[in-house]
């Protein structure tokens, strides 16, 4: 599916993955610092950060699921 992140100056990809390229140039605008660049870039299937996206929000609710359980 095709959607986009921002590319910050930096080199870092931003995690928060948007519909629109227009949604992406607004969320890049409101979190936007002194002095940093960013650059909006259209993924697909093969998008490189997406999947660590998923990861960490598996581990995330792994951890929430292992907390919330009884020790019975």
């Amino acid at each position: 599916m095709r959607h986009y992140h921002i590319r910050w100056s930096n080199g870092n990809l931003d995690w928060e993955r948007y519909r629109t390229r227009a949604e992406a140039e607004s969320g890049a605008k409101k979190l936007l610092q002194y002095e940093e660049t960013y650059a909006i870039e259209e993924h697909g299937e093969s998008c490189p950060r997406c999947p660590d996206v998923v990861k960490a929000k598996l581990r995330q609710a792994n951890k929430l699921g292992e907390s919330g359980s009884s020790a019975d």
